[in-house]
């Protein structure tokens, strides 16, 4: 089993996610809880980064909004403190465009297991070892 060595992220959100909590994290400051702490705690120093005003401007439209809520979640889950702009504007900082539409080792999981010398050698073993036995999943 390959899950949570290497993640593939979609353009669209999985199914199993609600499109309401979505649309509510794709909203602006005043409908996200999540963007208020976010700016309420001045996470990684977004306030000071980020001009008042700028950022994702949240669409009227609920698919727009799902699809903004969509990119900030993913960004979340893949990195352990992600950059404050990138999840409040993951499309101009270009947070967005690196992971998605490939497969990657969620960085999440690159900092806390691979990133040890004694298993990197390992991973690097195993990784062979999948690569020869199905060719055909070789990028």
């Amino acid at each position: 089993i390959v899950t949570d060595i290497v993640a593939h992220v979609d353009r669209i959100p999985p199914e199993v996610l609600s499109d309401v909590g979505l649309e509510q994290l794709g909203g602006g400051p005043e409908e996200s809880v999540v963007l208020q702490i976010l700016q309420a705690i001045n996470y990684t120093g977004v306030r000071e980064r980020l001009p008042e005003g700028a950022g994702a401007r949240p669409s009227s439209d609920p698919r727009s909004r799902i699809a903004l809520g969509w990119r900030r979640n993913a960004i979340f889950a893949l990195y352990i403190v992600p950059d404050g702009l990138s999840v409040l504007d993951p499309d101009t900082t270009g947070a967005w465009s690196r992971i998605v539409g490939r497969l990657l080792v969620p960085p999440i999981v690159a900092t806390l297991v691979f990133s040890a010398e004694e298993v990197r050698g390992q991973v690097l073993d195993w990784v062979d070892r999948v690569c020869a036995r199905w060719p055909s999943m070789q990028t």
